[in-house]
């Protein structure tokens, strides 16, 4: 359910470690017709629907249907809706939202001998039966595509443009309020003389709202280029302000879900900048952040401008960065499906392509997204193929790292033993996104570095599981652990000297080790046995200070061990 809302994200990071597959796969209905999604929603089942058309041929005339496919996790099909309103058979779904038990699916058809469309909302059962049919007209050729829950008063939004003539070279943005009984509550327009289009919007904390999307400042053909902007509403949906961004050339923003709002409630959006160039196309993407105010805080660039790179929606991921999804130009010269993540500065993090077929250039365009059950993505859109197939609706769902079906996992254990009875253990893979640790002795991890202390002797199976989406592997080592828990002598009598006690910042460690110790490990740990802090000793004098200024304040135990003997152990305390 696409809900308008504004929250704090809860900053965690999801662990993979159950199975999970993620696919990369086109979805259609028969090779003699071409598919295409605009955009993607989750429902509360973990499924999704996929609105958008089906193009195909009868009796030698083109038809386009509304097209619905609500799919698993696998993308396998649960049910579909191929649905006409118009005798014409130019129709098309733009969006779908579970709301109240019922889906709520936004349609556009022709009317009937006009160059003229109109809106229509179905409202269907669970498994896409029609129930009932509401049509509305907002505007002279209007596309609106866009269905919001509004969940101030659970009433439904529905937002796009609507042209003011024939000549199509002009266009005002279209907000309508419809209750869930198909009664059109109110309708507003936004905008000026030249385009405007908003592909968004947001309910801010303070219970107004933000559209966002690209405006020009005059008609075709004397204002071809276009700006980002952000228009402030107030919470009766009327205008505050509006603030342009971009360049004097042609700026685009993202045609789905373009803009966040952010934990420390700024605004950040996406889109992509035309390269001027007479002989083809070229685009960079583009990503601004903004306060509340709309006052730009700082506006970056990514790609490289003799090539093609499109942005078009943003989500906030589960720790916190953000997920962009878009279109490039890959490797073979073909347009991959993009998918990069980015932090609240704008840096770029990772970035990853996603391509069908090297042997081909098909061409990947990303329409839309969400965030999936395990932290990672889902996008659509559609797959123009070169070749005989017909077009497909593109799915690709990954995991918090962005890596799906095909990519390879790499696990490679490092150990290193720190005592007699502590191994640090170290994942050096090149590439994965979980790492999952089982020492063998119950204790696990899920970081890709631990330290691990042994409580009895005993040869131990210590297992790395690396998962990469769909791509696991595993190596293991054996580390045995002797019987140093009875023998050794835990000396009360300090033959090394350790103070302040309590400390704050600095530790001073002065005490001499026999020669025949041949060296020790100095270590503390925290009350549930995991070691904070280790150091090599020497065999002989020693008088060295210790910083312990990251340890969080509280209660530690130290010890000095060596191959065969516990020197010394006590407690230390960290105070502030």
């Amino acid at each position: 359910m696409r809900f308008v809302w504004f929250s704090i994200i809860c900053m965690f990071l999801l662990q993979e470690i159950n199975a999970q597959s993620y696919v990369k796969k086109g979805i259609g209905i028969s090779v003699n017709s071409a598919e295409g999604a605009f955009s993607i929603q989750k429902t509360s089942k973990d499924t999704y629907l996929l609105s958008g058309n089906s193009m195909y041929y009868l009796n030698n005339n083109l038809v386009i249907s509304s097209l619905l496919f609500h799919v698993d996790e696998q993308g396998f099909t649960i049910d579909s809706l191929l649905y006409n309103r118009s005798t014409t058979g130019l129709d098309s779904f733009f969006d779908a939202v579970e709301f109240e038990n019922f889906i709520w699916i936004l349609g556009r058809y022709n009317v009937p001998g006009t160059i003229d469309y109109d809106t229509y909302i179905i409202k269907a059962d669970n498994r896409l039966n029609p129930l009932v049919i509401y049509e509305f007209d907002l505007g002279y050729a209007e596309e609106i595509r866009y269905i919001f829950i509004d969940s101030l008063d659970k009433t439904i939004l529905l937002l796009g443009y609507h042209y003011h003539d024939s000549s199509q070279d002009s266009s005002q943005i279209v907000l309508a309020k419809m209750d869930t009984s198909g009664n059109l509550l109110w309708k507003k327009e936004y905008g000026g003389p030249g385009y405007d289009f908003a592909y968004h919007l947001l309910l801010l904390p303070d219970s107004g709202y933000m559209l966002t999307g690209e405006m020009t400042a005059a008609p075709f053909p004397n204002n071809a280029n276009r700006n980002l902007f952000i228009m402030k509403l107030d919470s009766s949906f009327n205008e505050i302000w509006t603030k342009y961004y971009g360049t004097p050339d042609n700026d685009r923003a993202g045609f789905s879900n373009n803009s966040v709002v952010t934990a420390d409630t700024s605004i950040i959006m996406v889109g992509f900048k035309y390269i001027p160039n007479p002989s083809e196309a070229l685009t960079v993407a583009y990503a601004l952040k903004t306060d509340i105010n709309g006052y730009l805080i700082w506006e970056k660039y990514y790609g490289i401008p003799t090539s093609y790179q499109i942005f078009h929606t943003i989500h906030t991921a589960t720790d916190g960065d953000y997920f962009i999804s878009g279109s490039r130009v890959g490797d073979n010269g073909g347009l991959d499906a993009w998918l990069v993540k980015i932090n609240d500065s704008g840096d770029l993090l990772w970035e990853r392509t996603y391509d069908f077929n090297a042997a081909f250039y098909d061409a990947k365009w990303i329409w839309d997204a969400t965030l999936n059950s395990y932290g990672g993505f889902a996008m659509t859109g559609f797959v123009i193929y070169q070749g005989p197939q017909s077009n497909d609706i593109i799915f690709i769902t990954t995991d918090s790292c962005g890596y799906t079906d095909g990519d390879v996992a790499s696990a490679e254990l490092f150990y290193e033993g720190l005592s007699a009875i502590t191994y640090r253990f170290t994942n050096n893979g090149f590439q994965y996104c979980s790492t999952h640790w089982d020492f063998g002795d119950g204790a696990t991890s899920d970081l890709p570095q631990y330290t691990h202390t042994y409580t009895s002797p005993g040869a131990y199976t210590v297992t790395l599981t690396a998962r990469a989406g769909n791509a696991v592997e595993t190596k293991t080592v054996v580390v045995n652990i002797p019987d140093v828990f009875n023998s050794v002598e835990i000396t009360e009598q300090a033959a090394f000297h350790l103070y302040p006690n309590p400390a704050s910042t600095q530790l001073m460690l002065t005490g001499s080790l026999p020669l025949s110790a041949k060296g020790a490990v100095f270590e503390i740990f925290n009350t549930a046995g995991k070691t904070v802090l280790s150091t090599y000793l020497p065999a002989g004098e020693n008088n060295r200070s210790i910083n312990i200024s990251h340890l969080p304040e509280g209660l530690y135990g130290y010890r000095i061990i060596s191959e065969h003997r516990m020197w010394q152990s006590g407690r230390v305390a960290v105070v502030r």
